[in-house]
């Protein structure tokens, strides 16, 4: 179900950052597809309708409720997500069945999924804006490089 009101303050929010700040940013699952669209992007509605043969489940029916699936991920060499976590692969939890088609305007895929799936995205330029459609928090110890590097790209930010 879309709120239009939550929608309407994350972009306007994205926005804000983007245009006036360099303020560090990390998006995770909607918010990851939340940059994507703020920047011309589109979404795929539904995995299983656009890769019907994939054997990767991005989701299951009730993943919020039983818990979330997990899937190998492929990170670009030369990404920051790649410099971060100092490795090509990471296997991943993950509960989402909508993720990036057409990528947004100054943003580059940094990692998909083994069935093409974009799983992570970055800003073009130095800042540290990085949408990833896996749930890293459920990870932490897997992602607490993320984590940390997020932690000091906004202590090292000034306004």
């Amino acid at each position: 179900m879309v709120d239009m009101l939550r929608d309407e303050f994350d972009f306007r929010f994205f926005n804000q950052v983007l245009e006036h700040t360099n303020i560090p940013t990390l998006g995770i699952c909607l918010g990851s597809q939340l940059f994507n669209v703020a920047l011309g992007g589109s979404l795929i509605q539904h995995i299983p309708h656009q890769f019907p043969e994939s054997k990767v489940e991005h989701s299951t029916e009730d993943g919020w409720k039983n818990g979330f699936n997990k899937h190998l991920v492929i990170l670009e060499e030369g990404s920051k997500l790649f410099d971060i976590y100092k490795k090509n692969e990471l296997n991943v939890t993950t509960s989402h069945h909508q993720a990036v088609k057409d990528v947004g305007n100054k943003l580059k895929v940094v990692a998909r999924a083994q069935d093409g799936v974009v799983e992570a995205v970055e800003l073009d330029d130095s800042r540290f804006l990085i949408g990833v459609q896996w749930h890293p928090e459920r990870e932490y110890e897997q992602s607490k490089c993320l984590f940390d590097e997020f932690v000091r790209a906004c202590a090292s930010h000034s306004a």
